[in-house]
């Protein structure tokens, strides 16, 4: 499997650790309220991994996430400063996958997942037009699929295109133009683990990858 480890000098770093921060003290809640308690997380805690589900028609990949570091620096006070997550073939873990059935806890995940990428979208707005001009349509493809996707986040996860002759964008196995306007984006579309990805290869588009492999090398804007 590759793993990806990823530093705090990276565009999308606040953001994912938001994510994952945020997912997994969920998670403990929950089971604070449905066992009556929840066991601490150690700095490596190897057995508690958060297992984080993709779709075939996003990056086609789950996330493995070991949150201990990050859940014991943010306890004491401290902004984590490297993450490391592990790709995994699609479906490898369907017991303990984030795959959210319930309705209540989707919709959290769909509050959780759409703001913070709408927000690390708009933080980084100016950037891409400072580095290749306000017309989208002359962005490197990832660049204008992520504004397509905060589009379709900022209406209601639907997809949404204005113009009715916009070209199609596209990202790893997923196409959208016009035709697909209406159409569900997360959960349908892209997984949770594909947002996570999509905000670490819009980051590495931007800037020079500030990240590395465990066991092997990881490319820029091309994971797997």
């Amino acid at each position: 499997h590759l793993g990806i480890k990823i530093n705090e000098k990276h565009l999308g770093f606040e953001a994912i650790v938001f994510i994952v921060y945020s997912q997994t003290t969920a998670a403990m809640g929950n089971k604070v309220q449905l066992v009556g308690g929840c066991d601490p997380y150690r700095l490596d805690s190897p057995d508690r991994p958060l297992t984080i589900g993709g779709l075939p028609t996003g990056k086609g990949v789950d996330l493995e996430i070991y949150p201990g570091q990050v859940i014991v620096d943010m306890a004491n006070g401290r902004f984590p400063s490297e993450l490391t997550f592990i790709l995994l073939p699609i479906n490898s873990k369907v017991s303990t996958k984030c795959n959210v059935p319930m309705p209540g806890i989707k919709n959290t995940a769909l509050q959780l997942y759409s703001y913070s990428y709408i927000a690390f979208y708009e933080n980084i707005k100016n950037k891409i037009e400072m580095k290749f001009g306000e017309q989208p349509s002359k962005w490197p493809s990832i660049l204008n699929f992520a504004r397509v996707i905060r589009n379709s986040f900022a209406h209601g996860n639907i997809v949404n295109f204005i113009n009715p002759r916009a070209s199609k964008v596209s990202w790893e196995n997923l196409s959208l133009g016009p035709v697909d306007n209406g159409k569900q984006v997360l959960f349908s579309l892209l997984g949770l683990s594909d947002i996570i990805l999509l905000i670490f290869e819009i980051g590495n588009e931007l800037q020079t990858p500030l990240t590395k492999s465990v066991g092997q090398t990881a490319r820029k804007s091309r994971i797997a």
